[in-house]
């Protein structure tokens, strides 16, 4: 089962780069930088990108202001494992279908919310450049 979750993240990451380049040609050599690991360098852009405006309450609540402001790209590094906890941590939904638990309920309520409220943002539309 984890090869198969592999393969679909290096072919969806492909993918998505197809859609993000300006041309073939800039999709290949950025492919061809990430093969051959030409550059590990990550940009301040992107690092940019996990800042959140409710992260300064989440740290002072989780006691987090230390690596927060010592470590460069912490919101990027805790948004990596936050993610693969929730992705690979839980079993599936419809195998505890059965089961529920209120505070998964409560979790899942949160993160909802949460979703919904942060929508006030602009997003970039994906086929903007076809």
């Amino acid at each position: 089962m984890p090869v198969r979750w592999l393969c679909t993240f290096v072919l969806v990451s492909i993918l998505w780069l197809l859609f993000s380049a300006e041309s073939v040609e800039q999709w290949r050599l950025v492919l061809s930088r990430i093969l051959f690991i030409q550059n590990t360098a990550v940009s301040d852009g992107l690092i940019k990108a996990f800042v959140l405006s409710e992260q300064q309450f989440l740290y002072n609540t989780l006691g987090l202001q230390y690596f927060a402001t010592n470590v460069r790209g912490f919101n990027m590094l805790l948004f990596i494992i936050t993610a693969c906890i929730v992705c690979f941590v839980p079993e599936n939904n419809f195998r505890n279908k059965d089961r529920l638990h209120p505070v998964m309920m409560l979790l899942a309520a949160a993160a909802f919310i949460w979703g919904v409220v942060c929508l006030g943002s602009e997003s970039v539309f994906v086929y903007f450049g076809f």
